[in-house]
């Protein structure tokens, strides 16, 4: 009897496994690539100058001055498109000091100008007008002056055309004072982006010393000296500068400021000090990028589940125009030109495009072996995960967790639960730390490493008519729910707390279940019959095993009757 009762649950047990044991395993798993750059920025003062020897009033001395934005070098070239500003200096500076002297030539203190002394970049002429010393030449067709900075002295304008508004400025050099501040400063805005490989225009084509500098002072003394021969009358001529730019010399010191097209670098860098407001109010709003970048509308970030004649369950990854497959290390989450502070958006679709499927799908976040300033570039960027509106996770884009406990997808999550033409929506939102900037050598250390980070899914489908756990499938319309009310009593979990045990491990290998040769492969339905027809066998032996039982019981009691 006791043997009857251990064939009889050994049979039981054995049913059991060949229907509800074929779904513990995962169908399949697909590792998807996602890759993160911040490309070389490389900007340069580029100026065609030539220093004169002896630079002469009423000479004009070429110094061609532009920005560029196509700079090589050993570790790379320009890939970022950039806004600039340039801010011109000009002073004079005397050579030596001016001393007085005697009718005897001797040199007397204090001197009348020394070294230390400040210049004047204008003068006034024997008219009262105030000129330049030095007239800086800007390239006409480049560059044009706003209106509410026309020099308001005749004699320091300069031949340029006026402009109402920065909109009318363009892909132009902006002036935004015609008459140089206190300190003899130009300032310009270039109302365009300089693209990769490219430089903006021209905006200064030369300087000119002001022809009326050769003015001189002619000056005569009597020189009287008596000797013992008598008495000489000597007459001294001295000639000097009119005024007073003797000895001196001309210096043009251009400073360039180039930002990264974004809005949040333009606010950042360009508000900065003293700015005409309107201005960068335009390059803000007009000219430069927005702070976000969103690759979400592509078409083809689709991750499906398909049900073919051969009854398999695939992904179905996207495709290039042919209909091809296409690099799997780029189809989703693709940023190599990511800038500081910049926002960044991306989403795929995940459907179930069968008719009597069901499936469960799992993700995490497996981070590769890379080095460490690759690790360090993905440590600068910050990522929200979401399921169809709802939040799954909020950290570092490596999915780990941080102390603020904000969660960590490096462990296997639930995703999502879809039912036969279900679908929902991954979307990302990440952002480059603002911060990243350019160290004392005017490079990026991050710049130029692509980081990648590997998504993982996971996923278990049944048959609509066989839901695992019994009762109904949870989730909705649209997809599903959050994955807290995912029912999985029967997805293989205890690893799951385990931190020490890796992702591998949850992978069931074939020698460690039960009756692992009856569990179908993707697309055989060879296994599916024989579990069937296992069922059914254990069934006859059920019955027949009771019918034997049965009759021993009545055998057992006629005995005891007969005793």
């Amino acid at each position: 009897m006791k043997k009857g009762k251990v064939i009889l649950w050994g049979l039981a047990a054995l049913a059991a496994l060949s229907v509800g044991g074929t779904w513990a395993a995962w169908t399949q798993v697909l590792v998807t690539g996602n890759e993160y750059k911040i490309p070389q920025y490389k900007t340069s003062l580029t100026e065609k100058f030539t220093q004169p020897d002896d630079w002469q009033p009423g000479i004009e001395t070429q110094k061609q001055v532009w920005v560029s934005n196509n700079v090589k070098d050993e570790n790379g070239e320009s890939n970022v498109p950039a806004l600039a500003k340039v801010v011109i200096h000009q002073n004079w500076k005397r050579r030596e000091n001016i001393y007085a002297t005697d009718v005897e030539g001797n040199r007397l203190e204090p001197p009348l100008a020394t070294t230390e002394d400040v210049i004047p970049f204008t003068f006034q002429d024997d008219n009262g007008n105030t000129q330049y010393a030095a007239v800086p030449v800007f390239n006409k067709e480049n560059v044009v002056v706003l209106r509410s900075g026309a020099a308001r002295t005749p004699g320091l304008t300069l031949g340029l055309d006026y402009v109402d508004s920065p909109e009318e400025a363009a892909n132009k050099w902006l002036l935004v004072e015609e008459e140089p501040a206190e300190t003899g400063n130009y300032t310009l805005y270039y109302m365009g982006i300089i693209q990769p490989k490219e430089n903006s225009p021209v905006f200064l084509e030369s300087v000119r010393m002001n022809p009326l500098l050769e003015a001189t002072i002619t000056k005569k003394d009597m020189v009287y000296r008596k000797t013992e021969d008598g008495e000489y009358v000597r007459q001294l001529t001295t000639t000097s500068s009119k005024y007073g730019y003797d000895g001196c010399r001309y210096e043009m010191d251009i400073t360039a400021t180039t930002v990264q097209y974004t809005k949040g670098a333009v606010h950042e860098v360009f508000r900065q000090g003293v700015y005409p407001e309107q201005v960068i109010y335009y390059l803000e709003t007009e000219v430069a990028h927005g702070d976000d970048f969103d690759h979400a509308g592509h078409p083809d970030k689709i991750l499906s589940l398909v049900y073919d004649r051969e009854n398999r369950l695939s992904y179905v990854p996207i495709r290039d125009e042919k209909g091809e497959p296409a690099d799997p290390d780029n189809w989703f989450m693709s940023f190599t030109d990511m800038v500081p502070g910049g926002r960044y958006y991306d989403q795929m679709t995940v459907q179930n495009t069968t008719r009597n499927r069901r499936a469960k799908i799992y993700m995490c976040i497996d981070p590769r072996q890379q080095s460490s300033l690759k690790d360090e570039l993905l440590e600068n960027v910050s990522m929200q995960v979401l399921f169809n509106g709802e939040e799954l996770y909020q950290g570092k884009v490596t999915g780990a967790e941080y102390a603020d406990g904000e969660g960590n997808l490096q462990k296997l999550i639930p995703l999502c639960y879809l039912r036969p033409g279900e679908s929902g929506e991954i979307r990302v939102i990440m952002q480059l730390n603002k911060d990243i900037g350019l160290d004392e050598n005017g490079k990026c250390p991050l710049a130029e490493q692509l980081a990648k980070i590997d998504w993982e899914f996971r996923i278990q489908a049944v048959p609509a008519g066989n839901h695992p756990g019994g009762g109904r499938p949870p989730g909705g319309s649209g997809g599903g729910t959050p994955p807290t009310t995912i029912d999985e009593p029967g997805v293989p979990q205890a690893f799951l707390e385990e931190p020490e045990v890796p992702l591998a491990s949850l992978m069931i290998p074939d020698e460690e279940v039960p009756l692992a040769a009856l569990l179908p492969k993707t697309g055989d339905s060879r296994p599916i019959l024989l579990l069937a027809a296992m069922s059914i066998i254990s069934l006859l032996l059920l019955i027949g095993l009771g019918r034997q039982l049965k009759k021993e019981q009545k055998k057992d009691r006629g005995t005891q009757e007969l005793v």
